[in-house]
């Protein structure tokens, strides 16, 4: 046996390819999002929608708004009223 000052015992040094910690490194806790914050952030994401035959670039919020508005000028009095709260 090479026991002695910083050289332990063969049979407690760690084997090769184990890790010293059984339950190895713990996983990080994944961060909560608000449903606000993931509402926020799909609104703002880009979609391509075609406008007259021309593919235009938009959030999708801005291709709601265009609905809602498009809606609300076809005498859709739902569609009238939340754009009016929308703009308040």
């Amino acid at each position: 046996m090479t026991a002695g000052y910083r050289k332990p015992p063969k049979k407690t040094q760690f084997k090769k390819g184990r890790s010293a910690i059984r339950r190895g490194r713990p996983k990080a806790n994944m961060v909560q999002l608000s449903e606000a914050t993931i509402f926020h952030r799909v609104a703002r994401e880009d979609i391509s929608i075609e406008l007259n035959g021309v593919r235009h670039t938009m959030s999708r919020c801005e291709a709601y708004l265009r609905q809602i508005y498009t809606m609300a000028l076809g005498k859709d009095h739902g569609a009238a009223r939340l754009l009016g709260r929308l703009r308040k």
